[in-house]
């Protein structure tokens, strides 16, 4: 499996070979998996959150690197029924990777016609911050939002969630 733009990413604060190379794996073999259980029901896979934004962390003890930041991955599909078909095959072998590569995965699915109708208050998915790794980019399509847009109860809601 071909991943894209992962040459460009930064992923962690602070640089570490070891580590990026363990992510890069565990992305690799999470888009394979995705691709087995799913493939022609994907449209893209898109990588967000803080190893998306060069935020990521892991931490080191003794030989071991574990990944401290989740892979957030979002799944944009062509239809809902056939993937959650075969969630429960896809979910030991995301299950098996995660314990392989010491490693989080959390794994989002919605519906390609369901996300271009998404409102644009919806927070979960900025622009700015997501990045494809397979298939056809829609990151475009994605609400744009400004902080500014962001209300008191939703603050509260992240903070307290």
């Amino acid at each position: 499996m071909k991943l894209k733009n992962i040459d460009d990413l930064k992923i962690f604060q602070v640089k570490n070979e070891e580590a990026k190379i363990k992510v890069i794996r565990a992305l690799d073999d999470i888009v394979s998996k995705l691709c087995q259980y799913c493939g022609n029901d994907i449209v893209s896979i898109v990588l967000f959150g803080s190893i998306a934004k060069g935020e990521g962390v892991f931490k080191r003890k003794n030989k071991t690197i574990k990944i401290i930041s989740d892979l957030d991955l979002l799944i944009v599909t062509k239809r809902r029924i056939p993937i959650l078909l075969k969630l429960k095959k896809l979910r030991q072998a995301i299950k098996e990777i995660e314990k392989k590569e010491n490693v989080c995965v959390d794994l989002k699915f919605i519906c390609y016609n369901k996300l271009r109708h998404l409102a644009t208050d919806t927070h979960t998915l900025d622009r700015r911050e997501g990045i494809t790794i397979w298939g056809k980019d829609i990151t475009s399509e994605f609400p744009k939002f400004r902080h500014s847009d962001i209300s008191i109860e939703d603050a509260i809601f992240f903070i307290f969630q």
